[in-house]
């Protein structure tokens, strides 16, 4: 295409333009023979002919038909007032066909009427353009496993449309997607332009599926604490076994066994190993192509049970939220209950107080013996072991205890500081209220037989 614009430029100097006495070009100028990087880059030696010298005084565009004047113009650099030069007519050359709605088009660089302006005659600069055939339709042939409704709902194409490359790409690219989800990673799919019409044409998808590519093996290696079926229990992927096409088991998917890698960095938290590095699978297609081996390597690293608990962070008790209560949610409290007992102590206070909203007694939130064990969640506490579902339970319920004082967005983050050599991890509770939000406008839709005012 960029020896095209070179070729297109050699005709500008040798066309009309030059036929107006213009000096002739030296022998330094280029020839049709330049390379594709001289196109892009053109030497800074190289003289500006006479012939297309001057100042632009305007812009035309032929040729069009169904491509947008406005698509052409934002393409292009040149512009009224400006000077006219080779340079400028070959970039925007490179442009105009990089736009992918044109096929051919020759540049004219032409006097226009009108003093001189600084010295320099005035030119009409006209791109003489042919489009691409415009796409009546776009048919499927060759799928099998995905309907053709639901292949055509990804396609870019619209009915009419100017053919464009980087549209079919698209298109086959989306439709690619839809058969790797469901294992067709040896999918072909070839465009095929057929012409109907001078400048019409219809372009046919040819799907070759092929098999599905199956997991014949996963291998995890680095795993000494952990074994492998504890591992494998958890993940998404499966091996094919011995019949693989009996069932769909074993299917490869590829954004699958990336979701499994990271499930797997949880699982080995779970069992006290903070410090886990899972690094991304690495999958080899067998010689057939019909089978993947896939490796995961684990670096395990140290067991940890749990250090120094600490809590910071931003505490509001005039709504109950105070330290000690956070506490009694780490000791195995449920923020319910913590809940209950604050307003229990507003109560109280309320009865004996002539205050609008006096503070609950001090002492509400201290730790109350539970003889009959209905604290709710499992405590945090030092020398247990590392498990992380206990630390996001805890932290889903000092979430929800800021929640229910409207704190929506409240941040827990326990931050981890491990002692590797004594097996220890150190855990701080920050915590970020952030802003008190309240409930705005509610909106109500889908009720068309029923007035708001009785849903609400």
């Amino acid at each position: 295409m960029r020896m095209m614009a070179m070729a297109l430029l050699a005709l500008i100097m040798s066309g009309p333009a030059q036929a107006q006495d213009a000096p002739a070009v030296d022998e330094a100028s280029p020839s049709t023979e330049t390379t594709a990087e001289q196109a892009v880059a053109p030497s800074p030696s190289v003289g500006v002919p006479e012939a297309i010298r001057g100042h632009i005084a305007e812009v035309r565009f032929t040729g069009l038909r169904r491509v947008e004047e406005a698509a052409m113009l934002a393409a292009v650099g040149m512009r009224a007032g400006e000077l006219v030069s080779m340079g400028k007519v070959q970039r925007d050359l490179i442009a105009v066909y990089e736009t992918g709605f044109i096929e051919d088009v020759n540049v004219d660089v032409s006097p226009a009427p009108g003093e001189p302006v600084h010295g320099q005659p005035q030119v009409v600069v006209t791109f003489d353009l042919q489009e691409k055939p415009a796409i009546r339709d776009t048919l499927i042939s060759g799928n099998k496993k995905i309907d053709e409704e639901g292949l055509r709902e990804v396609i870019f194409i619209d009915a009419f449309a100017v053919l464009n490359q980087a549209d079919i790409n698209d298109s086959i690219s989306a439709m690619r997607d839809l058969y790797l989800e469901k294992g067709f990673y040896l999918v072909d799919i070839e465009p095929i332009i057929h012409e109907v019409d001078e400048d019409v044409v219809e372009v046919e998808f040819k799907i070759k599926e092929n098999k599905k590519v199956r997991v014949q093996r996963i291998n995890i290696v680095g795993n000494d604490k952990v074994p492998d079926r504890k591992l494998k229990k958890f993940m998404q992927t499966k091996e094919a076994g011995i019949m693989p096409w009996l069932s769909s088991r074993g299917v490869f998917n590829e954004a699958m066994l990336e979701a499994d890698t990271a499930l797997l960095q949880q699982v080995f938290m779970e069992h006290g190993f903070v410090d886990v590095k899972v690094e991304p699978a690495t999958t080899y297609l067998s010689k057939d192509k019909r089978f993947v081996y896939a490796t995961i390597h684990v670096t395990e690293g140290v067991k940890y049970k749990l250090g120094k608990i600490t809590i910071d962070g931003d505490f509001d008790e005039s709504k109950g939220l105070t330290e000690e209560a956070v506490r009694r949610i780490l000791e195995g409290t449920s923020a319910a209950d913590i809940r209950l007992r604050y307003e229990r102590a507003k109560r109280k206070a309320a009865r004996g107080s002539d205050e609008e909203n006096p503070p609950a007694a001090p002492g509400w939130d201290r730790r109350r013996s539970d003889p009959f064990n209905l604290d709710a969640n499992k405590p945090v506490q030092s020398g247990d072991d590392y498990k992380l579902s206990t630390l996001q339970m805890v932290r889903q319920q000092i979430s929800d205890m800021y929640g229910e004082e409207g704190y929506a967005f409240a941040n827990v983050n326990p931050i981890p500081t491990t002692h590797p050599e004594d097996a220890v991890v150190d855990l701080n509770f920050n915590i970020s209220k952030g802003e008190r939000m309240w409930i705005g406008q509610i909106d109500i839709t889908g009720n068309d037989p029923t007035f708001d005012k009785v849903i609400r």
